[in-house]
């Protein structure tokens, strides 16, 4: 199987926003997958951004932010041990 020349991430196979071509048998799904998920997110993106409260938004992606951060430095040392 020859290598492709697309942006690899570690977990999900190619990174999301590399809409390079069109993946053959079983990867098409995971590409059409991406892209679904990508054209959802815009659009709640903007549905929401119209609705919400500029400073909402800030702060609650900077809480997100801060959660996530936290959680995988917990899930690190767990898995250290």
């Amino acid at each position: 199987m020859p290598e492709s020349n697309e942006p690899k991430s570690k977990l999900w196979g190619p990174a999301p926003g590399s809409l390079t071509g069109i993946h053959h048998g079983a990867r098409s799904k995971e590409y059409f997958q991406e892209v679904v998920v990508a054209w959802l997110a815009v659009i709640v993106g903007k549905v929401l951004g119209k609705r919400l409260p500029e400073k909402l938004i800030k702060y609650g992606a900077a809480l997100i932010f801060l959660a996530s951060g936290v959680f995988t430095l917990i899930q690190a040392f767990r898995h250290q041990q």
